[in-house]
């Protein structure tokens, strides 16, 4: 497949996409679904209210939920400080918070990721659709993830600032400490630890410390939920969920997704520590083997390493990582009755970036810096 027809055809994708998230946003404004942003716009209108101390409180955010729909979607699963963030959005009236939240967050993944791809490649990622259709974080997360590794360099300190943001939904910065640590960003890792903490204290602070305790019930109870296959397994994206589709028992299963994650985490410490191409598209790959909780629009990071093969010419990989992501798009949205098949893209985009500059790095090594055999 050519360049000029690669490049076409990302263009109609992404260009398909938005026009879905657009009438998207336009059936929120007039005729509002149960889909997950109203979880995220119950728990901003209670902090705006005042109510705040009551979101880990099913009932009062599911009453809330219900002033918009008869069906009360989800509970509000995240730290207090992510209410915080969701506050100015819940003073507006639910469909023109969707659009809002959508809009303001997709623009902002779409900018951070500027520095490492073009807008088409960014907005053609399937997951991007999932996230855009029900209103998830993920453009926010992969926007402070993105904003935060182009920052590394020149501003350190900074950039862990704004990585240390990602303590709204920690599961997606498992492997950030292995990276920093590898790289020796210690200001990142001061300017990571100080954000985070200070998110945390604001929501103390806000929100009371009996919110942080009924988060933690909350936490238990949807890790319950997999821990009980209680959740759809083809509606989770992560290797143990995979696992579990094929009918594995859940010790074996986490066994293995626990060592796909430490294989993960191990090709990003030699990455980031031998300062290797490409180091930022092995993270965002491996950040998406760590958590055994890992949903379709957490896919959004694979745009990473799509990107990252594109521009080292790697066509083919990019075309089939980015086709595992549209399967677990079709799987999601119940098209077909297949297993979500996102963990095999971010192992394949693993793979694909980390092999050939190690590869590289030992063709490159003279003989005489070489180990003796």
């Amino acid at each position: 497949m050519g360049n000029g027809i690669l490049a076409r055809l990302t263009v109609a994708v992404a260009a398909l996409f938005c026009g879905i998230i657009a009438a998207t946003c336009w059936i929120m404004l007039t005729d509002p679904k149960p889909v997950d942003f109203l979880s995220f716009w119950a728990a901003g209108r209670m902090v705006a209210e005042g109510a705040g101390a009551q979101i880990y409180d099913i009932e009062a955010h599911r009453a809330v939920e219900r002033s918009v729909s008869a069906v009360g979607i989800l509970p509000f699963p995240y730290p207090p400080p992510f209410a915080l963030m969701l506050a100015a959005f819940g003073l507006l009236p639910f469909g023109l918070g969707f659009a809002a939240w959508v809009v303001l967050t997709g623009a902002f993944y779409v900018w951070a990721a500027r520095p490492w791809m073009q807008d088409r490649i960014a907005l053609a990622q399937p997951s991007v659709l999932v996230n855009g259709f029900i209103g998830q974080n993920a453009f926010l997360t992969s926007g402070f993830f993105l904003a935060g590794l182009h920052l590394l360099k020149t501003r350190p300190l900074m950039a862990g600032a704004v990585l240390g943001l990602l303590v709204i939904k920690p599961q997606l910065a498992v492997m950030l400490p292995v990276a920093m640590i590898a790289g020796r960003h210690w200001q990142a890792i001061a300017g990571g630890g100080f954000s985070a903490f200070l998110l945390l204290l604001v929501g103390l602070v806000t929100l009371g410390s009996a919110s942080y305790a009924a988060f933690f019930q909350m936490l238990s109870t949807y890790t319950g939920f997999v821990a009980e296959s209680r959740w759809p397994w083809r509606e989770l994206a992560s290797v143990y969920a995979l696992l579990r589709y094929f009918g594995l028992a859940a010790g074996i299963a986490m066994s293995i997704h626990v060592a796909v994650a430490v294989v993960a985490a191990g090709m990003v410490w030699q990455s980031w520590r031998r300062d290797r191409p490409g180091k930022e598209a092995v993270l965002a790959a491996a950040t998406l083997l760590g958590t055994p909780y890992l949903l379709t629009y957490d896919g959004v990071l694979l745009a990473v390493p799509v990107a990252w093969l594109l521009l080292a010419g790697s066509r083919t990989l990019a075309v089939l990582i980015w086709g595992f992501s549209l399967l677990s798009v079709v799987a999601v949205a119940g098209f077909y009755e297949l297993p979500n098949l996102l963990s095999l893209g971010a192992i394949a985009a693993l793979v694909a970036c980390y092999v050939p500059q190690r590869a590289k790095e030992k063709a490159a090594t003279p003989l005489s810096a070489a180990a003796p055999v």
